[in-house]
């Protein structure tokens, strides 16, 4: 029981209906508030954007997913504090953000999940960079960097590529806002 509760309340056979009522709202509220909260981020997290990767002529594609605005500020706390190039910071949100990889063999076929050898989709990993002969890489950071290499100018092609993803996922969550505020 609560320390809040008076004597008074204790002898007359516990919490008194006030304190029961407001405990109640109080739960219900709360409960409201997380199903909301958690059907909003199912909503949020299942809208993607797919990024034609510059240099591969539409044929790779990168799917790119919403991240929260407190990762979103931790990457560019990071890059800051690092004192390193802004590209840094925008191949940390497009690995960040990343969701998947999706190829085909024309720019006007339908996309398909890359998979490795088992069958499991790859990721920005050694098996992406095996599957499409890219050299050694150690990082998701370094399958960026050699994705991007044969745009004419990688760093630009990086920044350019985080800023169209920064604008749709804005885009994105002002969406969602909209759908759950009916309007």
């Amino acid at each position: 029981m609560s320390e809040h509760l008076t004597d008074e309340a204790l002898v007359n056979g516990g919490v008194d209906d006030d304190f029961e009522i407001a405990s109640a709202i109080e739960a219900a509220d709360a409960n409201v508030l997380g199903a909301l909260k958690r059907a909003r981020a199912r909503v949020a997290e299942q809208q993607t954007y797919d990024l034609a990767v510059p240099g591969w002529r539409d044929l790779l594609v990168l799917r790119l997913g919403p991240i929260s605005g407190t990762q979103q500020q931790r990457i560019i706390d990071r890059a800051t504090r690092r004192s390193s190039a802004p590209s840094s910071a925008d191949t940390d949100l497009l690995v960040a953000a990343f969701r998947e990889v999706l190829g085909r063999a024309t720019p006007t076929s339908e996309l398909a999940v890359l998979v490795d050898a088992d069958g499991d989709p790859v990721g920005l990993d050694e098996r992406l960079a095996n599957l499409l002969d890219l050299g050694p890489v150690h990082s998701a950071r370094e399958v960026v960097h050699v994705l991007f290499a044969g745009a004419n100018s990688p760093p630009a092609a990086i920044q350019a590529a985080s800023g169209e993803w920064v604008e749709w996922a804005r885009s994105a969550d002002d969406e969602v806002n909209e759908g759950f505020l009916g309007e």
